[in-house]
């Protein structure tokens, strides 16, 4: 025979299942990016060409929820020859605007170029992943940026991978159950406490 406190804990988490608000997929479109690179000397001078045909939208759902890699753009050099100011590391910095989900957001992710010499001359770009983006009233999405590395003169590409971090919760009140679910509920607590009541009697 079921004890009261037995009931008691399947009907609390009869409601708890039923007032839980289900994951909901979010939509998010990345409206634009750009790229700022170091294009005069003194430092590399670098070239970029966006890849990622804006706008860009993707969903996800579930915190962990990531999309798949991404070509962002492809960054390089025409320099051909290693010269000592080329060793001095520069920014590189993407910004990131986002319309959706409303309201609209940015961020941006940064990083540093320059040259290097390990047996040959190279370029590089390196970032200091992963990037926040704040949207929402809590929501929190994460960017991941690949590092390149180019010969002198030589292009690497960049990819982008959009993961989300936090889901966004909205303000306002808790949602209040359906009726037909707190009937549900109701009806499932009717029949446990009969079921135990004719128990007792027998």
């Amino acid at each position: 025979m079921p004890s009261r406190k037995n009931l008691v804990i399947a009907a609390v988490a009869a409601i708890v299942l039923a007032t839980a608000a289900p994951a909901r997929a979010s939509l998010f479109t990345l409206d634009t990016f750009s790229v700022t690179v170091n294009d005069a000397d003194p430092g590399l001078v670098l070239l970029e060409k966006d890849l990622l045909v804006n706008p860009f939208s993707f969903t996800l759902t579930n915190p962990g929820d990531s999309t798949a890699a991404t070509k962002l753009f492809r960054v390089g050099t025409k320099e051909a020859a290693l010269n000592l100011d080329d060793l001095v590391p520069y920014a590189i910095n993407v910004k990131f605007n986002f319309t959706a989900p409303a309201p609209a957001f940015q961020g941006d992710a940064a990083g540093l170029s320059g040259a290097g010499w390990f047996g040959q001359s190279f370029g590089y770009v390196a970032w200091d992943n992963p990037y926040s983006l704040s949207f929402g009233n809590t929501g929190v999405l994460g960017v991941s940026l690949t590092n390149a590395i180019f010969d002198l003169p030589g292009s690497d590409v960049v990819w982008a991978q959009f993961t989300l971090l936090k889901a966004d919760t909205p303000g306002g009140p808790s949602p209040v159950p359906e009726p037909a679910s707190m009937l549900l509920v109701g009806s499932g607590l009717v029949g446990a406490a009969l079921r135990a009541r004719r128990r007792r009697k027998v």
